[in-house]
């Protein structure tokens, strides 16, 4: 979805660096994503189940599934994490995208995040996350560009009003089959007293048949998603409504983490939230 020449080159001159330079980096911490780090989210989804007792002629009309909506609480976590020269892997549980096309009983899928230098965010599902998981626990693996390639390109910081990452910014195209940065979005989010720092920046990524809107808190992660299909129906918008993370505030904050605050609670609490 992404130029791949272009990304190419700048893996390549990433890699080029060498591990004691990354070794020294303070990583900005956009996005919190040590072990044991959780977001809980709440919404309304909607989506279509089969019909109990449909009849030939509607199964023939493709019209034997009903409507419906559940306002569902849903888990992301990480799970365990590793660092290699350059990149730093967080293996997830769950997230809000499981929701986009939701049926009863499904189970949160599996996920891998991976930060490339400090600025990158790559995202990996299903077998393929477990693969990359893999090749990275081994010790004498070569990580090549290639490799990094094969994720979805999921954040690209820092961000700005206009920036558009992960997709075909060609011609008409420009807007849509990529993310673009809409904005900040002036949202607030629970707990976020405990962040006065903290930017949100609205996202979208639109496609002919869906799209997909969030919004993204610098130091806490994503505080709202939404997805909606523009045939089948299949929609969700989410909330966080809980968030924890397991590493304890830093003191003596540096002014050049202001905007990217490292410092973070303990977790946010709301009545409606589940374990």
């Amino acid at each position: 979805m992404f130029n791949r020449g272009t990304t190419t080159l700048l893996l390549a001159a990433l890699f080029g660096l060498s591990a004691n330079v990354f070794a020294e980096s303070k990583h900005p911490n956009y996005f919190p994503l040590e072990k044991g780090t959780y977001w809980i989210y709440r919404g309304e989804t909607k989506f279509l189940v089969p019909k109990k007792n449909a009849t030939e002629e509607e199964k023939q009309k493709g019209v034997a599934n009903e409507k419906k909506s559940e306002v569902l609480t849903w888990k992301m976590e990480v799970v365990d994490t590793l660092e290699r020269p350059n990149i730093f892997a967080a293996l997830i549980k769950g997230g809000p995208w499981d929701l986009a096309w939701y049926e009863p009983g499904k189970a949160r899928g599996d996920y891998l995040i991976l930060r490339v230098g400090d600025l990158r965010y790559y995202q990996y599902s299903g077998e393929k996350a477990q693969e990359i998981w893999a090749k990275l626990q081994e010790s004498d693996a070569r990580f090549i560009p290639s490799d990094i390639e094969e994720g979805e390109l999921m954040l690209d910081f820092p961000l700005a009003a206009g920036k558009v990452f992960g997709g075909d910014f060609s011609g008409f195209m420009r807007s849509r089959y990529c993310w673009v940065v809409e904005g900040e979005s002036g949202k607030s989010f629970p707990g976020a007293e405990k962040f006065p720092n903290s930017v949100v920046y609205n996202l979208t990524y639109r496609t002919n048949p869906d799209h997909q809107f969030l919004d993204f808190a610098t130091g806490v992660g994503i505080v709202s998603y939404a997805y909606g299909h523009h045939g089948t129906l299949a929609e969700t918008a989410l909330q966080l409504i809980e968030f924890g993370n397991a590493q304890p505030q830093r003191e003596n904050q540096t002014n050049a983490e202001i905007k990217n605050p490292v410092a973070r609670p303990q977790g946010m609490k709301n009545q409606n939230s589940r374990n």
